[in-house]
């Protein structure tokens, strides 16, 4: 597998460049298929309305929410509640085939 410049070989173990790599069809679908399977396990309301946030908005960039450490947050809830139909339009995305990570 090569990334952007075709001459330039891909390092598996590059988890923070990720740029131009493909994700192949059966491996997008799989994992559509796998995230797919907890959806019915993620909450519908929003688990974490009682935790204190932080917003933090610098310009420029993306706003970003930090959470308090009065608790342990489960990654579950984090993807259920209001971010649940985000995670089931990725699950769809997946489903559909390959992509490329930019």
């Amino acid at each position: 597998m090569t990334r952007g410049d075709p001459s330039r070989q891909w390092n598996p173990a590059d988890y923070v460049t990720c740029r131009g790599q493909r994700v192949g069809d059966d491996d997008a679908r799989n994992l559509g298929k796998a995230l797919g399977s907890v959806m019915d396990d993620l909450p519908n309301h929003d688990p974490l309305g009682d935790v204190s946030v932080v917003r933090c908005e610098a310009p420029g960039c993306l706003p970003r929410v930090v959470f308090g450490v009065d608790r342990q947050i489960h990654p579950f809830e984090l993807l259920g509640g209001p971010n649940k139909e985000a995670f089931a339009a990725f699950v769809a995305f997946c489903r559909r085939g390959g992509f490329e990570i930019w």
